[in-house]
């Protein structure tokens, strides 16, 4: 994978939860998926219509899945800094 290799073994160690993902190994595995990171923190499938869980870890309840998209992708109207 371009410039940050993961074998089949970490990959499967990822997979376990044996070895700790890190920001690299996210970008990297989200390059070759064809997503973006934020698709994959989110935990909100593209084409799954409504999660019967909780959106993302650390996030109140009445968090949706547009409010949540908006803030990870930042397509939000909000004013920064």
């Amino acid at each position: 994978m371009l410039d940050h290799p993961i074998s089949a073994d970490v990959l499967a160690e990822m997979e376990r939860c044996v070895r700790p993902v890190t920001v690299d190994d996210l970008v990297a595995i989200a390059y070759v998926l064809e997503t973006t990171p934020a698709v994959m923190l989110s935990h909100v499938p593209i084409d799954v219509p409504e999660p019967d869980g909780p959106l993302a870890t650390g996030l109140p309840n009445d968090v949706d899945q547009a409010e949540l998209r908006a803030w990870l992708a930042p397509r939000s109207t909000a004013r920064r800094g």
